[in-house]
């Protein structure tokens, strides 16, 4: 009786245009057909402002986005040329939770993390900074080789045997602060 549609892949604020038209779009048309159409919204972040975020607060586009750690870890996974691409995913995402939270909407956005080499020596580092934004979940997510990763799996990949000790090291750390 519903239907989902998740604008992702590359960066699709590119095409805030085409975004905003689907978005009114399949609207208009689920209306028309009583049926429920959700939207979802995979982003960097680094295209969001001010406008945008409330135009998907008022469509309730739920967000996600990837954040792989601390400054220096993702800042090294997700360089942008011209700047911290950790800066302006911390500065959106608390942005984000908080007009989520002042809307009395209980969800928050959604961040993904992407494990590369340079992340396996610092699991609770990781889960601190996902808690330093109000992030309350982790998906520790294996490295997928394919795209940019394909590349360069000899810098940032890693065995299966290095993933399952990170993961057991997080989650043994998520478990500790849980008990808490």
């Amino acid at each position: 009786n519903g239907l989902t549609i998740e604008f992702q892949g590359g960066e699709p604020l590119l095409n805030w245009k085409i975004v905003k038209f689907i978005i009114e779009y399949a609207s208009e048309k689920a209306k028309e057909k009583n049926k429920i159409v959700r939207f979802a919204l995979v982003s960097n972040l680094s295209l969001m402002d001010e406008q945008k975020l409330a135009y998907l607060m008022d469509h309730e586009v739920w967000l996600s986005t990837s954040l792989d750690g601390s400054e220096e870890i993702h800042n090294f996974n997700r360089t942008f040329l011209d700047g911290n691409s950790y800066e302006k995913a911390s500065y959106w995402i608390k942005k984000i939770n908080e007009t989520y939270a002042k809307k009395g909407r209980k969800e928050r956005i959604w961040a993904l993390l992407t494990v590369t080499k340079k992340t396996l020596s610092r699991p609770k580092e990781v889960v601190d900074v996902y808690r330093s934004l109000g992030l309350n979940w982790i998906f520790l997510r294996v490295l997928n080789p394919y795209g940019f990763a394909a590349r360069d799996l000899e810098n940032i990949g890693y065995t299966h045997e290095e993933f399952f000790e990170f993961f057991k090291q997080a989650l043994s750390y998520i478990l500790e602060l849980n008990k808490s």
